[in-house]
């Protein structure tokens, strides 16, 4: 993957952009602002024929370091499924343990999630940016 980027004073977000990927690969948007050293997610996804990932938080290019990272992988809504979130150093990160908001173990949590739906219980969207859901077949 080939990465073009500006970098330096400009006050406009940075601009990533990858100009090749795996063929599983649908569409990816790479959207970062950098203030202070740091790289922050502005609008940072990409999305296969079943699933999109997201992800917020910061890459401090100085300290070579994560800064409260969560990527998620969404739900139909823009709500987390699934999260892991990342600390520490660039060559050795640490990964939190994985929360599932929405358990996806059965049945029974699978009904009781969609009786909540119908209730009006709602999640907290995790991303509402450029990569719009995946359509069902």
């Amino acid at each position: 993957m080939r990465l073009v980027s500006q970098l330096g004073q400009n006050p406009r977000p940075l601009q990533l952009k990858a100009t090749s990927f795996s063929a599983w690969h649908s569409s990816q948007v790479l959207r970062w602002k950098v203030e202070n050293d740091v790289a922050w997610t502005q609008d940072v996804t990409m999305a296969t024929k079943q699933s999109r990932l997201a992800m917020k938080g910061g890459l401090n290019l100085v300290d070579h370091s994560f800064d409260n990272v969560t990527i998620a992988l969404l739900d139909d809504k823009g709500c987390a499924r699934v999260e892991q979130k990342i600390a520490g150093h660039f060559a050795k990160p640490e990964l939190e343990k994985l929360n599932v908001p929405v358990s996806l173990a059965g049945p029974v949590s699978r009904l009781l999630s969609k009786a909540k739906n119908a209730m009006g219980g709602k999640c907290e969207v995790f991303y509402a940016g450029s990569v719009a859901p995946i359509k069902s077949p």
